[in-house]
């Protein structure tokens, strides 16, 4: 195993769990069990056949198993019994071998499935949320690659198990006849050793290759369905259809390469072998004339080879699937440590709810992003169940400002305080407890109008009910109920059978279900038609206990609101709607 490999190994093992350590542990018995069983098999086929040539030589072997009185059986029971014997021992010791592979492939794919859900946790987190860079192509392709990890993993145990059981073997081998040993060590050895040099550089711009290209052709994937309209109107199918057949077939020409150079020399040298095996027996038999005395050995040598040219190809296949596997398991691996949920902002969230009764304070706050200020040492404060609108240029703050209220912003200098409480990285979490957040972009999912509306609660009679009148609010209840199924309509992927004001009616419905203290909108309303728009903010001041914050650039909307932030100059300025 080369170094890279052991070091690569080093990474997952720090990554696993105490219950995936243990498995390790376990693999690494079956595998001492597991060389010793082979050992005993191949040695029991040389007894048994010496016993069936000199059937004189059974007392023995039973005076050595210590076994008395066996003057009462004849000779050809005693071979029966010893026959079944040895295959019970061939059984056990294949059985083990099975034991051994079905841990390998466990501990393997088990650590790709633990790594998923690292991959998916860091996705779910406010620390990957952050890094602006990120998006769901990384995501998705590393998910796939994860699978390169567990292939990696799964290629090192099988050569590892393969290697101390090859090895175990060809000291058995050595102690039978050193001499043919060593010519089949010699001929196998270089052999593999040529092939593994002579085509380590293909395997390796492989892996490079088919990593690379698992990138491209996520994001044309991707791409693909976000231009699905773009596409069909401007008749690009066929385009977009032959760039990812052009990358998919680079990755299965590079696969094929790959698995081919795996394969292939086993079944060359099992060829070779065999044929060597047929002339040694041949000159053998040339020069001594008769051969019967030499047959138990040739037995265990011929038996000990067929046992260990599966276990050497295995080494070799666990060799270069590794080297196949490695850039995209090890750009799988870099993402995961990266993104890694340790000690960052979730981890240290206080457990104490935020009790929102009074205001929120804006107190001397300034920000800015990188080199561009936003705020500069401005005050204001908004006082509950008051509902305002933020005005603002283009590009001036309006959604830093809603970010910085969520607090996923924290300010350059400054404070917001809820109620005497300062909002920090420690407590932001349970204070958007109080807060529904609703997006220009409201994300639709393949499902129910139920389900869309009360996500991740159970659909019951009481929960219903509920929908239906946060529904209502939403001025959306209407469409629903014209649908021959109503709420339990099905809804397509992302809505695409909605227009983008129906789809952002159901993300008010959606905001409202959660019961909010705090009710943020940014753009919220943006496609809603003016009058519906009216009618639904009329609703909402019929609600009791809850605070509005909405962003709009639609001047009609002012009557609706009490307050108004507008925001010049860097300033924030809270000001009466008269």
């Amino acid at each position: 195993m080369e170094f890279k490999n052991i070091s690569f190994i080093k990474s997952i093992f720090k990554l696993l769990p105490q219950r995936k350590k243990y498995s390790l542990l376990i693999f690494v018995f079956l595998i001492t069990i597991g060389s010793f069983a082979e050992v005993i098999s191949i040695s029991s086929t040389l007894v048994f056949a010496e016993m069936v040539i000199n059937p004189n030589d059974i007392n023995k072997y039973l005076f050595f198993l210590n076994i008395e009185d066996i003057g009462q059986y004849s000779k050809q029971t005693i071979l029966f019994f010893l026959a079944g014997t040895f295959i019970i021992i061939i059984i056990i010791a294949s059985f083990i071998r099975g034991l051994i592979i079905y841990f390998s492939l466990r501990l393997s794919y088990g650590i790709a499935h633990y790594l998923n859900l690292l991959t998916l946790n860091s996705f779910t987190s406010f620390k990957f949320y952050l890094k602006k860079k990120n998006n769901i192509n990384n995501v998705l392709t590393n998910l796939q690659k994860n699978h390169d990890i567990g292939a990696v993993v799964n290629a090192n145990t099988l050569l590892v198990s393969s290697s101390i059981i090859s090895l175990s073997i060809f000291i058995l081998m050595i102690l039978v006849d050193p001499y043919i040993t060593m010519i089949v060590t010699v001929i196998v050895g270089t052999f593999y050793f040529l092939t593994a040099y002579l085509l380590k550089g293909r395997v390796n711009a492989n892996s490079k290759n088919i990593a690379e290209t698992l990138n491209k052709r996520t994001f044309q994937i991707t791409n693909t369905f976000k231009l699905l309209k773009h596409i069909i109107l401007n008749n690009l199918q066929e385009k977009y259809v032959n760039k990812f057949r052009y990358l998919d077939y680079f990755i299965l020409r590079k696969t094929i390469s790959n698995n081919l150079i795996s394969s292939l020399p086993g079944l060359i040298i099992v060829t070779i072998i065999i044929a060597f095996i047929i002339i040694g027996i041949t000159l053998l038999s040339l020069k001594l004339g008769n051969i019967v005395n030499e047959i138990p050995k040739l037995a265990a040598l011929v038996f000990s080879i067929q046992r260990i040219i599966p276990n050497l190809q295995q080494v070799y296949l666990g060799y270069s699937r590794s080297r196949a596997h490695m850039h995209s398991a090890r750009d799988a691996l870099n993402f995961i440590k990266l993104n890694r949920l340790k000690n960052h902002i979730n981890s240290n969230q206080s457990k104490e709810r935020f009790k929102f009764k009074n205001s929120i304070k804006l107190k001397n706050l300034s920000f800015k992003y990188e080199k561009n200020i936003l705020f500069q040492n401005t005050s204001i404060e908004i006082l509950k169940n008051v509902h305002t609108v933020i005005y603002g240029k283009s590009g001036i703050g309006k959604s830093t400002l809603i970010d910085i209220l969520l607090g996923i912003n924290q300010p350059s200098s400054g404070k917001v305080i809820i109620d005497n409480l300062e909002l920090t990285k420690k407590n932001f979490l349970s204070w958007n407890r109080n807060i529904s957040y609703i997006t220009q972009d409201t994300f639709i999912y393949a499902g129910t109008f139920f389900e869309n509306v009360a996500i991740d609660s159970k659909i019951n009679d009481y929960n219903k009910k509920k929908v239906i009148e946060c529904c209502k609010i939403a001025q959306i209840h209407q469409f629903i109920d014209k649908k021959n199924n109503k709420y339990n309509s099905l809804v397509a992927h992302e809505g695409n059978d909605l227009s983008v004001g129906q789809k952002q009616r159901i993300g008010i419905a959606r905001a409202l279900f959660k019961d909010p203290k705090i009710l943020i909108s940014d753009e919220g309303t943006n496609s809603i038609d003016l009058p519906t728009e009216k009618k639904i903010f009329t609703k909402l001041n019929q609600l009791k206990d809850i605070t509005i914050l909405h962003i709009s650039h639609k001047k009609e909307v002012n009557q609706i609101f009490k307050r108004k932030i507008i925001i010049k100059n860097n300033k924030l300025f809270l000001k009466k709607i008269i």
